[in-house]
């Protein structure tokens, strides 16, 4: 038996399996049914029955193919991440599928690099058992990563220009408003001066306490220098 040269059809295409033997010199064959309802190679078996009722077989492939190719989506055309981010190229496939044929794996390539600035093409292509084709194509860009910026912490200067890590604060002492007050009726005067080594606070706590001693009504004022800076207390009663 001699079967004619074609071997591919598409797919719902009706075949006879009569026209797809060439010559045979049988008394009798029994034919196949062909089913070309999908895609995929078929195997025909024809059985050839000569004169003495002897039978033979023969066996006859073809390829059954889609004349739709498979459908391939992707959940965007660009992206945009930063750099050291990470990304894989699987997560934006929408849908891969043929109908036939069912969910296909489509193959990717292109190369990009995720810690490097610039932009990249990934390329996904699905194919079916038909050998039909289907491409998408993802534009990937990475952008600099911008730079941690760290505030430093500032550091007080001292008077004379030098840096300190601490400067210690001398009281604010208000001035009384210049008023002319009226000639007190005290008899004693005593000082106590910052430049003998008092503070404000001890300067004062001196000056209450000698008043106390003195037995007398007494009062401590604040004592200004010439340039009208506070240098100490007096006691006066």
């Amino acid at each position: 038996m001699e079967f004619v040269g074609q071997e591919i059809f598409k797919v719902d295409e009706e075949v006879d399996p009569i026209s797809l033997v060439v010559a045979s010199n049988s008394a009798k064959i029994i034919y196949p049914t062909v089913d070309t309802s999908s895609p995929g190679e078929k195997n025909l078996l024809f059985i050839a029955i000569d004169d003495n009722g002897k039978q033979k077989e023969f066996m006859k492939t073809i390829i059954v193919i889609s004349p739709i190719p498979p459908v391939l989506t992707l959940k965007e055309s660009s992206i945009t991440i930063t750099q050291g981010e990470s990304f894989d190229p699987k997560d934006y496939i929408l849908e891969s599928q043929d109908v036939y044929d069912g969910d296909l794996n489509p193959s990717i390539s292109g190369e990009y690099d995720c810690t490097k600035a610039g932009t990249y093409t990934i390329d996904y292509q699905s194919e079916n058992s038909s050998g039909l084709v289907s491409k998408a194509q993802l534009k990937l860009t990475v952008k600099e990563k911008e730079p941690i910026v760290t505030e430093k912490p500032s550091i007080p200067v001292s008077p004379s220009g030098n840096s300190s890590s601490t400067i210690q604060e001398v009281p604010k002492v208000e001035k009384p408003p210049v008023t002319v007050p009226p000639t007190p009726s005290y008899q004693g005067k005593r000082k106590w001066l910052l430049v003998e080594g008092y503070d404000f606070s001890s300067a004062q706590s001196a000056c209450m306490e000698a008043g106390k001693q003195a037995n007398r009504t007494y009062t401590c004022e604040v004592v200004w220098d010439e340039y009208g800076l506070a240098i100490g207390y007096q006691l006066l009663y």
